[in-house]
């Protein structure tokens, strides 16, 4: 772990949080984590397609992968907008 001070505020700095690949690796495994939940209720509900718990389970699933994707999606757009701020500002 970097660990730089800030000579600001005096506060401990991470330098191994909070940057890009780090938020990225982050959404990425929660991402993944997600899909393979979602694989396996289908997986579930293809062997017993009648069980109202295999389909509620499965729904469930598919709400979850879609709230995890609104959220990669926002923040992919924060950091292009935040980016394309910054290039502007420098010309």
């Amino acid at each position: 772990m970097a660990i730089t001070w800030s000579a600001i505020e005096h506060k401990v700095y991470d330098t191994d949080k909070g940057n890009l690949k780090t938020v990225s690796t982050e959404l990425q495994e929660v991402a993944d984590a997600t899909a393979g939940t979602l694989d396996s209720a289908l997986a579930d509900l293809k062997n017993d397609p009648n069980n109202p718990a295999m389909l509620a389970n499965f729904q469930a699933s598919v709400n979850e992968y879609s709230v995890v994707m609104s959220l990669v999606a926002t923040v992919q757009k924060s950091i292009k907008d935040a980016m394309s701020t910054i290039v502007q500002k420098m010309g």
